[in-house]
């Protein structure tokens, strides 16, 4: 279910989000987000199917990762569930990117910018 990269917590959804799945998603991402991790990316390159349990299980994590200052990506949504999450309304909230390399790419790129400009107004 999961690949650890150094920065972020990359979450495998595999096929369906939905009544029976989102509650054991919801109990693993509590634990991983007590344990110190805040930054995810759920990669649904293998998602077939989100029910509108599963979006509710996308926005309890989210408010979770926000409450510790945290953050949430998604990558390689497919058609029938790129529409879901863009019908929705998540893609006015969430970082929606095509693949997992782009998704990591682009946050490592803002996460050094945002240091690089912090330690420029400091020696300032």
């Amino acid at each position: 279910m999961q690949l650890t990269t150094a920065v972020f917590k990359v979450v495998n959804i595999v096929r369906r989000l939905d009544t029976v799945t989102a509650p054991d998603y919801d109990k693993q991402c509590a634990v991983w987000i007590d344990e110190g991790n805040k930054k995810f990316v759920f990669d649904f390159a293998k998602l077939e199917y989100i029910s509108s349990a599963g979006q509710r299980s996308i926005l309890v994590i989210v408010k979770k990762l926000r409450a510790c200052g945290g953050y949430m990506a998604l990558c390689n949504l497919n058609g029938l569930v790129q529409e879901v999450i863009s019908i929705s309304g998540f893609d006015s909230f969430l970082s929606i990117n095509g693949v997992l390399d782009e998704t990591i790419a682009k946050k490592m790129i803002g996460m050094y910018a945002a240091r690089v400009a912090a330690e420029m107004e400091t020696s300032s």
